[in-house]
């Protein structure tokens, strides 16, 4: 980090289109998200080494970790989520996020199993219950999002659109 500079690289035995990037602290690993490929690459954070791919059937957008070795991801195609396993590379779950259509952007509450999706196809943010895999709430938002966040400290939900609105809302 101090010099910037390139200490290593590590590619994968076949080419994967790469849209989104994450950290799992929970098994200590790199994924990248390869919307066309349909899977996730995973690469040991301290080594930078090649582990594996997971196919996780659609197409990819943004994920989200919770820190105890589960990741959350949007599939675009089918309007979906995917759970899986980041040790064991294993899809555990897939479920319906209606009434989201289109998903972008994902957020996460770790303190109240919570995910914020971002749905382009009809302008709102869903809040849901990943422990239930459940969709509990719909905000409203403006058109073209991209991205989530969610602010622990002040339990504040961000939704940044095309539309050049930045929607907030109190958890």
């Amino acid at each position: 980090p101090k010099t910037l500079k390139i200490v290593g690289e590590e590619k994968p035995p076949q080419t994967r289109n790469t849209d989104f990037v994450l950290y799992d602290p929970g098994s200590k690993r790199v994924f990248t998200f390869n919307p066309r490929s349909k899977d996730a690459t995973a690469f040991d954070a301290k080594t930078g080494k090649f582990v594996g791919f997971i196919d996780l059937g659609g197409q990819l957008e943004a994920g989200q970790a919770d820190g105890k070795g589960r990741v959350y991801v949007l599939l675009i195609n089918t309007n979906e989520m995917v759970e899986f396993d980041s040790r064991a590379l294993q899809v555990l779950n897939k479920w319906s996020i209606a009434p989201c259509i289109e998903p972008h952007g994902l957020a996460i509450d770790v303190a109240h199993k919570r995910l914020f999706t971002g749905c382009r196809g009809n302008f709102i943010t869903t809040v849901i219950d990943y422990q239930h895999r459940k969709t509990v709430a719909t905000i409203p938002i403006g058109k073209g999002t991209d991205s989530n966040q969610f602010d622990p400290s002040s339990q504040l939900v961000f939704s940044s659109c095309a539309d050049g609105t930045i929607n907030v809302a109190h958890e």
